[in-house]
């Protein structure tokens, strides 16, 4: 059995132009960035979309976008806007010094060395009611899927299935986005 993808966190810094393309084929998305951030940062903000199991956002993504850290792919059951809400509040973090900077999990080189080393009360934050993360494994040509059980991380080797492939010949779908209201908060 498969997998359930349903979102996908994409990093305009990593994929560049490419970002229109996702956007476009994903149909729902939204960028995570609030405010100012949203338009000043545009062009480098984590952007989340719908991205359903052997949707054709899915393979476009993994196809040409494996092995390049574009993103995460995220399993919830939760709706559009309590996700966005849940990821916005994981955007910025305070320092030792307090100052506030923007962390950057969605970029899979970050998240793959950062949920080892969280406590169970950080797993059980980061992840709220996000059942699954699935971040590319590079090394090992597959995933790794990252998932916890009252705070204690579990890493598992997964496939998002026979999903590899350039440039599936699917025409894009038409842009939706959506508004989500919440604002980025400090942890």
């Amino acid at each position: 059995m498969k997998n359930s993808v349903k979102y996908c966190i994409l990093d305009a810094a990593r994929i560049g132009v490419q970002i229109r393309k996702a956007l476009e084929i994903a149909g729902e998305s939204e960028s995570l960035y609030t405010g100012n951030n949203r338009k000043n940062l545009a062009d480098v903000a984590p952007y989340l979309l719908v991205c359903a199991e052997g949707s054709k956002a899915e393979r476009w993504i993994i196809g040409n976008g494996y092995g390049n850290n574009w993103g995460i792919f995220l399993d919830t059951d939760e709706d559009f806007q309590a996700v966005c809400k849940h990821l916005r509040k994981l955007l910025i973090v305070e320092n030792q010094d307090g100052e506030r900077l923007f962390f950057r999990y969605y970029d899979p080189r970050v998240i793959r060395d950062f949920l080892p080393t969280c406590s169970s009360a950080q797993v059980e934050d980061f992840f709220g009611n996000i059942t699954k993360i699935f971040v590319e494994n590079p090394d090992k040509g597959n995933f790794l899927v990252f998932t916890h059980k009252g705070g204690v991380l579990e890493i598992n080797e997964g496939e998002l299935g026979n999903l590899i492939e350039d440039n599936p010949s699917d025409q894009p779908g038409e842009i939706i986005r959506n508004d989500c209201k919440e604002e980025s908060t400090i942890i």
